[in-house]
């Protein structure tokens, strides 16, 4: 995505492509053994901070899953001990510059994996699917590359980041709390 052109929040894309997958080398997931085999970046996430919300069209060679990553700042107060044992149980994927595990300060992605619906035998793989995160990318954990044609229209918004993790108790995983 190095030629895709710079939009600002309250801009609109659309943006079609084909790629081959790759194996993907700048991330680091925080549960072991966990990998991303072949994945293909459509949205990348973005130096200001900002997300997209639109509709993602694809076909692919193979049975892929649509990746929505959500971004956020990882601060010493994310990272306290009881946060950081919660958020291990989480989908994540952190970045820093320097390529740090979870733990350091820098970026947490959770990440949503959408497994679209193919039926029992398709002759190809394809889904229309509505998003919104800070990132898009499509995948397969088997570990077989992949071609994807794709068309993606998105509005980019900023979002307002909201952290409440008061919730949490250091000797429970549960993190769900409704305040009266």
């Amino acid at each position: 995505m190095s030629n895709v052109p710079i939009t600002a929040p309250g801009q609109s894309i659309f943006y079609r492509g084909i790629e081959t997958s790759g194996e993907p080398n700048y991330i680091n997931f925080s549960q072991p053994g966990m990998k991303l085999q072949q994945s293909i970046n459509i949205l990348p996430h973005r130096d200001d901070g900002a997300s997209y919300k639109g509709i993602l069209t694809f076909t692919a060679t193979e049975p892929v899953d649509v990746g929505i990553g959500h971004r956020l700042q990882v601060d010493k107060d994310i990272l306290s001990e009881s946060s950081s044992q919660a958020l291990r149980d989480l989908f994540t994927v952190t970045y820093n510059e320097k390529g740090e595990e979870l733990g350091k300060l820098g970026l947490m992605s959770a990440t949503s994996i959408i497994t679209p619906d193919y039926g029992d035998s398709p002759p190809y793989f394809s889904a229309s699917i509505p998003f919104a995160g800070s990132n898009l990318f499509l995948t397969t954990q088997q570990g077989k590359p992949f071609v994807a044609v794709y068309e993606v229209s998105a509005d980019i918004i900023q979002p307002l980041d909201i952290v409440d993790l008061h919730g949490l108790k250091s000797d429970s995983n549960t993190t769900a709390t409704n305040p009266q």
